[in-house]
């Protein structure tokens, strides 16, 4: 599997689960304005997303699925999901998730330039809720990057808490990766050794 990394760099993440429910985040009136397709990274609506092609083949390697809003006939953002575990393409880190059967790893919400004031976020998490919530999902994981204060006051509106943090310095091949909750510090040289995060709503506490 490839991996999509820079050579060298600071990632400092902090990690969150939040709660999927069946409860609307928009009053109906204004959810009907807005409809969506569940899609894989062979879809031919992949090519209109700003993701380069190496990252949507590593999404696509690990059963990525991507759910795609629309305006109309207008895209105006997605989401990405993982199920019952996460590869980060970042760094060496492998999110396990618990219970596995009801859980999922968010990542790259994106919302076109044009629809980012609004109701876009809140329309993409209602339907995004509504699909998982079917499933069987009922907990959501994500990594957000620490110096993103909005977006973790986003997700906090829909109820998500800290689990722990990770940082981690990279420089060539070597990664030096600190976690917090509990404390533990990891070494790898190569990407066949990687650290295992057992990810679970209540860890740390």
């Amino acid at each position: 599997m490839q991996r999509v990394s820079q050579s060298s760099g600071i990632y400092f993440y902090d990690w969150v689960v939040q709660p999927v429910t069946a409860n609307r985040l928009l009053p109906e009136k204004r959810a009907a304005k807005y409809t969506h397709k569940v899609i894989q990274g062979d879809h031919p609506l992949v090519k209109e997303m700003p993701v380069l092609p190496v990252i949507i083949e590593e999404r696509v390697s690990q059963g990525a699925e991507c759910v795609a809003l629309f305006k109309g006939d207008a895209l105006v953002g997605f989401i990405w999901f993982t199920f019952g575990s996460y590869a980060e393409d970042e760094v060496r880190i492998d999110f396990l998730l618990e219970p596995r059967d009801e859980s999922v790893f968010d990542f790259n919400l994106y919302i076109f330039p044009k629809y980012r004031l609004g109701y876009t976020f809140a329309a993409i998490w209602d339907v995004a809720n509504h699909y998982l919530y079917d499933r069987g999902i009922r907990y959501s994981y994500s990594r957000i990057t620490h110096i993103k204060r909005n977006s973790f006051s986003s997700h906090s509106k829909l109820g998500a808490t800290r689990l722990g943090a990770s940082l981690t310095l990279k420089l060539g091949g070597f990664e030096i990766t600190f976690v917090r909750r509990p404390f533990k510090v990891f070494f790898s040289l190569s990407d066949t050794k990687r650290l295992k995060v057992e990810m679970r709503p209540k860890m740390g506490r």
